[in-house]
């Protein structure tokens, strides 16, 4: 999956804050479902938004403005994500 990016630290995501602003947090992914989506075991709570797109002009701290994310595919039941702001 593109949210899903690779460290040193191993696999993290970017999680927005209620302030808008990112943290990076460590997560365990787990299988790949629906061709790109992957299911995440450890790392993440129902409801926390991620950062799909522009992860590498990130960094923690950074603001960013939520929008809905609509992929290609089957409904994903009104998922949001964030993009970075630019």
């Amino acid at each position: 999956s593109q949210t899903v990016q690779i460290s040193q630290n191993g696999p993290f995501v970017f999680v927005v804050k209620p302030d808008n602003t990112v943290e990076l947090r460590n997560v365990k992914p787990g299988q790949r479902q629906d061709g790109d989506m992957q299911v995440i075991e450890d790392g993440l709570k129902a409801g926390e938004t991620v950062v799909v797109t522009g992860q590498l002009a990130l960094a923690p701290g950074t603001k960013v403005e939520p929008k809905p994310y609509n992929p290609p595919g089957p409904s994903n039941g009104g998922q949001v994500a964030a993009k970075a702001a630019m």
